[in-house]
């Protein structure tokens, strides 16, 4: 048994603190009662073996209890308990899913919520048993009922309603409670609106509207006197708020207005973590305002508030502490989002530098991936020695961090840059095949297509383009290896380059065969014959690429009549 599971049955059977089965008391700690204990774990110790044939004993125990009519409330709840065990140890339990029901709409509520617990464990997520809970929930949702039953009713809402049809039924309720004069039932009750435009996007077109008709009452919660309910608020609007929508205006001055009092520390000490105050809170106002691109532009003071906003996140120093280095990367990609943030660019990179260098594989990663995201929104330029600390990363032991690399250096390739990153990647991806050469190495393939757009793109010279093309051939299989033989080809047989008004051949493109091969000084034989000649050559350089390609060999010389074809590989 692991020492977690050991550790869990000591405070169930009572030996310990934590969350237990009966009311706790100073003299009888939170604990399950020893029988029911002693049989969860005795079904956690026997062999797998032992473990089925207890299993079915207890299950057919069970339903002669759960169908006696006579059988006590706590007889009743010791025998969900074992179902719920029995279930979560990989046994079908399905034949008495209709008791965790019927345990949902007993009159106490203890029983209930374990009723409701049973419920949303055992049943599947399309059961028709799920709308028999309905009517429990209906009433627990009432404002006539007290605050623990509300509070039940709408957790209960976010783990049994799975229908969007049945929404209708309990949406009027939900958003009443959020003006409940308890701020933990108007928590509950936002963060049971935001379940309910989940299940909702499942429901087809239907159902796909009802984020616009509960936007205005989680907007109107932005005002709120309670900060835990203003904080519920926010992450429910940097997920659902429509990029540049009409609601932007509405919801950029209280966003503020929460940024100024949380900075000014007006919030509660308990939204402090490690020194910083409300930190998610910040999270997702930054992620919020990201989304407010128009709306802030339209207004500059606006635009002041905002950058000072992103100033002093963008100003705390980047330490191993990771809500910091959750904070400044929020604030790096709200810079490439935000037209009043592009001050802030070098800033950024600087910052990004940091999490490239970390020796945290999480932090290192989390740095690539900003980066990718800042240069396709609105891409930057690295000095040479980022460029360096980007490249390095494909040296790590990591895959994930060595493709993440990968994918981000096709994406930052220029016409300064194209040499050394492309062979940088080439040395990868040669590496990485030598190593992996009888297995495939999922998410290189995807990307040799695009390394070959990029090598045709930066072209300026046959000799680079072939080599690059080569050395790319040489670390591809199957149908991509084809692609690259054919493609090889066209740009050394194709007579169909684009000329200038002066007739020259434009720099950069693949060059016309004629002038190729006649590069290879058949002068020496005046009166040859061209086209035979030319037959010859691209017959070796048939043979050459076979050669390549079975034996990957970086510089065979294949010669031709005393001359070497391409020994530049």
């Amino acid at each position: 048994m692991s020492e977690i599971l050991q550790k869990t049955f000591k405070v169930l059977i009572g030996g310990g603190e934590g969350v237990g089965w009966s009311a706790p008391t100073p003299s009888s700690p939170h604990s399950l009662a020893p029988a029911l204990a002693n049989t969860l774990k005795h079904l956690a110790l026997v062999t797998p073996k032992e473990e089925g044939e207890l299993a079915k004993r207890q299950l057919e125990q069970c339903s002669l209890i759960l169908n006696n009519p006579d059988t006590t409330s706590s007889t009743i709840t010791e025998c969900i308990v074992r179902v719920m065990f029995l279930y979560l140890m990989g046994h079908d339990v399905s034949t008495l899913h209709i008791h965790a029901v019927k345990l949902a709409q007993a009159p106490n509520l203890l029983h209930r919520k374990l009723g409701y617990l049973a419920s949303s464990l055992l049943l599947p997520a399309h059961s028709q048993l799920r709308i028999m809970v309905t009517n429990s929930i209906v009433k627990d949702l009432s404002e006539k009922s007290s605050v623990p039953s509300i509070l039940t009713g709408l957790i209960a809402s976010c783990n049994l309603i799975t229908d969007p049809s049945v929404l209708a039924v309990f949406l009027e309720r939900v958003q009443k409670l959020c003006t409940h004069p308890n701020y933990l039932v108007r928590t509950k009750a936002l963060i049971t609106l935001d379940r309910f435009c989940q299940i909702s996007e499942t429901g087809g077109e239907a159902h796909k509207d009802l984020w616009q008709n509960l936007e205005g009452t989680i907007i109107s919660s932005l005002s709120d006197q309670d900060p835990g309910v203003v904080s519920t608020a926010i992450q429910i609007l940097s997920k659902r708020l429509v990029e540049n929508g009409s609601s932007c205006d509405q919801v950029l001055g209280p966003m503020l207005h929460v940024y100024k009092q949380i900075h000014d520390g007006r919030f509660p000490a308990e939204f402090s973590y490690k020194g910083l105050v409300a930190p998610w809170t910040q999270v997702h106002i930054m992620r919020t305002l990201s989304k407010m691109n128009n709306a802030i532009n339209t207004d500059n003071r606006r635009k002041v508030a905002v950058t000072e906003i992103f100033q002093n996140i963008l100003g705390i120093e980047f330490s191993k502490e990771t809500m910091v280095q959750v904070l400044i990367s929020e604030a790096v990609i709200a810079v490439s989002k935000l037209d009043c943030l592009k001050a802030f660019n070098t800033l950024a990179i600087k910052k990004i530098s940091k999490y490239l260098q970390s020796k945290n594989n999480q932090v290192k990663y989390c740095g690539l991936d900003m980066l990718h995201q800042i240069f396709e929104t609105s891409p930057p330029s690295l000095n040479g020695t980022q460029e360096d600390n980007v490249i390095y990363c494909l040296e790590h032991t990591d895959l994930s961090i060595q493709l993440k690399t990968l994918n981000l250096l096709i994406t930052i390739v220029n016409t300064e840059n194209h040499v050394k990153i492309v062979n940088s990647i080439l040395v990868f991806i040669k590496k990485l095949s030598t190593q992996n050469k009888d297995k495939k190495v999922d998410g290189i393939e995807e990307h040799v297509s695009r390394i070959y757009d990029v090598i045709i793109k930066f072209s300026q010279s046959l000799d680079w383009t072939v080599e690059s093309l080569l050395r790319l051939l040489q670390c591809s299989k199957g149908k991509v290896q084809k692609f690259l033989v054919e493609s090889l080809k066209m740009a050394l047989t194709s007579r169909n380059c684009t000329q200038d008004s002066t007739g020259d051949r434009r720099k950069g493109s693949a060059a016309d065969v004629t002038e190729t091969f006649q590069s290879i000084d058949l002068a020496s034989d005046p009166g040859g014959d061209t086209t035979s000649e030319l037959v010859k050559v691209q017959k070796k350089f048939s043979q050459l690429m076979e050669k390549l390609i079975e034996t990957g060999v970086k510089n065979p010389g294949i010669k031709i009549e005393n001359k070497t074809l391409y020994n530049g590989v």
